[in-house]
C-alpha cells in the first residue's frame, strides 16, 4: 500500500507506539481515521486492546491496526490461519486481504456487527457453531463482538488470538 504524507507519518507514529509499549490516546486514533478514511464518525468501528478497526480506506473491507506487539501478533495469526484454512473453516472465518507494514496493517472484509441487544437471538446459532468448530485460544476465548454476520450467518472476526482452531 502507497501511503501519503500525512498516513506515513501515522504509520511512524505507530511504530513509535508500539516500540515504546504505549496505548494509543483518543487524539492520536481521531488522527488516525482521518489521515486514512475520513472523519471519526464515518471511519472508525472498534478498539481493543491490541488493534484499532477503521472502514479500508480504499476499497471495500476494514483495516485492522495494531498498536502493540500483541496487536501485530493478531493480525498476523489471523492472516496466517485464514491462508492454512480448510474451504469449511474459511466459510466460518473473517476472510482477510493482505498484510503489510510487518503486521501493522490486515485487511478484512466488512461483516456486519452483532448489535449488544441482539446477541442472545444468536445464542442458538453460535451453539451450533461450536458444535462444529473448536477454537482453543491462548488469550480470551470468542465473545459476540468476535462475531459478525454475512447474510444471517456468523462469522468469526476476531480470532487474532486463536492458537488453534479445529473442525469437529
Amino acid at each position: 500500500m502507497i501511503f501519503n504524507e500525512n498516513q506515513r507519518s501515522i504509520v511512524e507514529q505507530l511504530k513509535y507506539l508500539i516500540e515504546n509499549r504505549e496505548r494509543p490516546e483518543q487524539k492520536f486514533v481521531m488522527n488516525l481515521c482521518e489521515a486514512f478514511g475520513g472523519h471519526i464518525l464515518t471511519s472508525f468501528i472498534g478498539m481493543g486492546g491490541t488493534r484499532i478497526v477503521i472502514t479500508h480506506p480504499f476499497k471495500d473491507g476494514v483495516l485492522k491496526i495494531a498498536f502493540n506487539e500483541d496487536g501485530i501478533k493478531g493480525n498476523e495469526d489471523e492472516f496466517k490461519t485464514f491462508q492454512e484454512a480448510s474451504t469449511e473453516l474459511k466459510s466460518m472465518l473473517g476472510k482477510t486481504g493482505d498484510m503489510f507494514e510487518g503486521g501493522i496493517f490486515l485487511e478484512m472484509d466488512y461483516y456486519e456487527p452483532i448489535p449488544e441487544e441482539d446477541f442472545d437471538n444468536y445464542a442458538e446459532a453460535l451453539a451450533e457453531l461450536l458444535k462444529k468448530v473448536e477454537f482453543i485460544f491462548y488469550q480470551d476465548p470468542p465473545y459476540f463482538h468476535s462475531f459478525g454476520t454475512e447474510n444471517g450467518k456468523l462469522i468469526l472476526i476476531d480470532y487474532g488470538e486463536t492458537e488453534q482452531i479445529k473442525i469437529l
